[in-house]
This record gives structure tokens, C-alpha cells and sequence, in this order.
């Protein structure tokens, strides 16, 4: 009875998934399945590390047959490889705070890339779920490591919607609904209803604002470089005011390549610094690009070359006409780890790019764009309910909507300004895509994680429809 058991590794967080987990335990046994728990929460990874030491210790002992299938173990192929060295490691124990030497990144990359595959197969896993999109180094190895062990892989993604989540086996599917199924009458949405749904939840980082941290790094850093500055209160106070879109270290900073981009560190400062806004006139022609944290942006980094969105930025600015701008904008709800010295130098190259401080209406931007240009940002979606057209470079839940268009290499502006936004068919659609989804909360903590669990296995022994597929299936 052991071995007909389908084992079932399941990645989510202890803190937001205990519940849910505790229930797929629990029902396990009626599924004939075994499920061995991943907490991505504790960022370690011993008893992948683990299991890696057992296997050397007893690798003589294994029979022909296992040492055969044991031949599938191998290096992670360059692409892949190269790809998670863009992912800056926050994974590890110690929670380095600077990506580790580029040499020392492929054998770290590479040991994990060994020590998923050995626990894969050593514990003779069927299937991988993770409980959210694969973030992080240690999620998005294991995740390759599965695909490249033909492991079956199940995502599970929690929609804008309240109450439902989408399904998929592979992260290129995301987004790619069957759009000529049925659907029900009951779920259907109203106009209304679609343009309430919340493209995220709101959890303020920055302040629009300043305190006395944001005046003593001006401090320090002036002390520095320019202590004259420092008598001048109103100078600091109208710095500090928009310090919030700065690096958290600015005090600390250093380039060394600030002479080629700026004449002084202070030039660099005082760009950082500054309010763009007061000077932007909405009325002239423009497209809203959001700024993305680089965790929203790890699932592409493995796939996509947009991974980078500073490239899909230079890419949209080659393709518009000269008189536009494009102005960019961090998300004041969300922590702007990649605002770095070189990532403003990049910025600063592109013509006609405006950058807004973050505190700016996100909604007037909307308003007031031709279109929305991301990689797969969720302004995206609340750009379509706003009757906004969307360019996209990546692969969010939506990009197949109507008034969405996915960017390739001959695309053209004149694409996604000629048709017009079909509301009605994009109201048709989104319910659609809700009729394919699932309901339930997968953060859940009540009575229904009982039922998730439920519908979580029957995805896994295929019993139910993925939401998204694959366009071959």
C-alpha cells in the first residue's frame, strides 16, 4: 500500500497557510497520498541539504535500476542558471543583504539545483504544489528542478476576486483561460461589479511624508560630502519631505561610476530627492509604466527576458512616437527594493521618461494615459476595469483579457491604439475566466479550509481543471 502512496511536497507559508495545511494532512490518507510540508516562511533549506548528505553516504549501495534513473540527476542548464543569478539571494539564513560574488552564485545555485533533484527523487515525489506563485531563489530552483524531474508541478494563485484562485501547472500558462467555454449565468459580474474588485491589498511602506530617520540620513550623508548644506534647515526639510522614493541607505551610498552619470554624489542625491510632480502636465500624451519590487518580478526573471523591466521600458520607448513621455512610479503599498543607484542610472538614459514620486494617483495616471505598459503589475487590472488598454510584457493573470496586448519583437504602436476597448466583451470574459477558477481563500483560516484542501487534491490527482493551460492542451 506504501508504494502506490502519491507523495505530495507542498510549498507555502506556515504563517498565512497553517490551516489549510493542517486539512490536506488530514485528508491525505482518503487521496491514498502522503504530503510532506515545505514552510517557505523559514527560508532554509536543510532538509533539501540534508537528504543530498544522506544519499552520498549510501550512493554506493543503490541497485542498477536506481543508479540508471539516477543519471537524470544533472547541472542546471546555463539559461536557467544565469537566470536565478539575477534573483538576489534573501533566501538565506542569515538574510544577506548584497548578492554574493558572481562565481560563488552558480556553486550556491548549483548545490541547490543538486539537493532538490537528490530529495525529489530520494523521497520518490509525485507531485510539487506550491501554495503561491514560485518567489525567492530557493522556490524558483526547486521549481525547475521539479519540471526538469518530469515531477508533475500544480501553482495556486489568489485572484483579485475575493473569493477565488486560479490554478496552473507550469508559470508560462498563467493567464491562458479557455476562452470559448460556457459560462454560467450565476457568476456573472456586473459592470460594477467588476470595477470594485481590488487590484491588491493596500499595506503602506512608504510615507508621503518625513521623520527624523529620513533627516538624520540627510545628515550623515551631507556631513560627508557637503556639510555646508547643513545649515540650511529648509534645504534638509524639502529633501527629506521626498525622501521616501530614495534607497534606505542613501546615507551610505556609493558608486563607482557617480562621476561618468552625475557630477557629484550630491547631484545624485538631489535627483533622488526631488518631486517631479509639480511640473507634469497630465494633459499631454504619455503612458503609465508602474515600477515593480523585484520579488513581483522573480517569476519572469526565470522565464522571460522582461524579468528585467528596465528592458521592457527601453523597449517601449523605442516603439512610441517622439512627442510622448512615459512616466514611471513606484507603488507607495509596496517595498521598492530595486530603487539602487544603477537602477536610476538606466532611468536616466531612456528620453522622454518622467519619473512621479510614489504618493501620486495611481487612478489619474490611469485616466489620463493612451495605455498601460507593465510586465505583469496588477495596475494592469486596474487599468481594464477603468476602460484603460494595457501593452504587457510578461505574464500576468489578465493578459489575455480583451484590451490587452501581449508585446513581441515586430509589435508596432499602431496595434494598441486602433481597436477600440470592448467593454462588454471584456465583462463577458473576465466572468469567464471566474467560472474557470476555484472559489476559496488560500490564506483561509476557518471552516472552508476544509473544503480547499479538498479541491487543492483534486487538482492534484486531476479530478478538476486547471484554470490555466498550456495552448497544446
Amino acid at each position: 500500500m506504501e508504494s502506490n502512496l502519491k507523495r505530495i511536497l507542498m510549498i507555502g507559508s506556515s504563517h498565512s497557510n497553517e490551516s489549510l495545511m493542517r486539512n490536506l494532512e488530514k485528508l491525505a490518507p482518503q487521496y491514498s497520498a502522503r504530503i510532506e510540508l515545505y514552510d517557505s516562511s523559514k527560508s532554509n533549506v536543510e532538509q533539501f541539504l540534508n537528504t543530498e548528505n544522506q544519499t552520498a553516504s549510501t550512493r554506493s549501495e543503490t541497485t542498477h535500476s536506481v543508479e540508471r534513473n539516477h543519471s537524470k540527476l544533472h547541472s542546471f542548464d546555463r539559461d536557467r542558471l544565469f537566470a536565478t543569478i539575477l534573483i538576489q539571494d534573501t533566501d538565506s539564513d542569515n538574510h544577506l543583504k548584497e548578492i554574493l560574488q558572481f562565481h560563488e552564485s552558480i556553486n550556491r545555485n548549483q548545490i541547490l539545483w543538486y539537493s532538490f533533484q537528490e530529495f525529489l527523487f530520494q523521497n520518490e515525489i509525485n507531485s510539487v504544489v506550491f501554495l503561491t506563485m514560485p518567489q525567492g531563489l530557493n522556490e524558483l530552483i526547486l521549481y525547475q528542478a521539479a519540471k526538469a524531474q518530469n515531477v508533475d508541478v500544480l501553482i495556486l494563485c489568489q485572484s483579485p476576486v475575493s473569493d477565488q484562485f486560479f490554478s496552473f501547472r507550469s508559470i508560462q500558462d498563467c493567464g491562458n483561460y479557455d476562452k470559448m467555454a460556457e459560462t454560467k449565468t450565476d457568476v456573472w459580474y456586473s459592470d460594477k461589479e467588476i470595477s470594485s474588485i481590488p487590484s491588491y491589498q493596500h499595506y503602506r511602506v512608504n510615507s508621503q511624508g518625513y521623520n527624523y530617520r529620513d533627516i538624520l540620513k540627510i545628515y550623515r550623508f551631507l556631513l560627508k560630502v557637503r556639510s555646508l548644506k547643513l545649515l540650511n534647515p529648509a534645504y534638509i526639510l524639502r529633501r527629506a519631505k521626498n525622501l521616501h522614493d530614495a534607497p534606505a541607505e542613501i546615507d551610505l551610498w556609493k558608486d563607482q561610476f557617480a562621476k561618468f552619470f552625475y557630477c557629484s554624489s550630491v547631484a545624485y542625491f538631489e535627483f533622488l530627492t526631488s518631486d517631479h510632480s509639480s511640473q507634469f502636465d497630465l494633459n499631454q500624451k504619455f503612458v503609465y509604466f508602474p515600477l515593480q519590487s523585484s520579488k513581483e518580478l522573480h517569476s519572469e526573471i526565470a522565464i522571460n527576458r522582461f524579468g528585467d523591466q528596465l528592458l521592457a521600458l527601453e523597449w517601449l520607448a523605442s516603439m512610441l512616437p517622439k512627442d510622448y513621455k512615459i512616466v514611471v512610479k513606484s507603488d507607495q503599498y509596496r517595498n521598492s527594493d530595486y530603487l539602487t543607484a544603477m537602477f536610476f542610472h538606466r532611468i536616466k538614459r531612456i528620453q522622454n521618461v518622467v519619473r512621479l514620486p510614489s504618493c501620486f494617483e495611481v487612478e489619474q495616471l490611469i485616466d489620463h494615459s493612451e495605455f498601460v505598459a507593465t510586465v505583469n503589475s496588477n495596475d494592469g487590472w486596474k487599468a481594464l476595469t477603468r476602460e484603460k488598454k494595457v501593452l504587457v510584457f510578461g505574464h500576468p493573470w489578465y493578459r489575455n483579457l480583451p484590451g490587452v496586448h501581449q508585446y513581441h519583437d515586430s509589435f508596432v504602436y499602431s496595434e494598441i491604439t486602433e481597436p477600440k476597448f470592448n467593454n462588454s466583451e471584456f465583462q463577458h470574459q473576465v466572468n469567464c475566466l471566474i467560472d474557470q477558477s476555484h472559489t476559496g481563500q488560500l490564506t483561509t483560516t476557518n471552516e472552508d479550509a476544509s473544503s480547499i484542501a479538498n479541491k487543492i487534491l483534486d487538482l492534484v490527482f486531476n479530478r478538476t481543471k486547471v484554470t490555466f493551460q498550456s495552448p497544446s492542451t
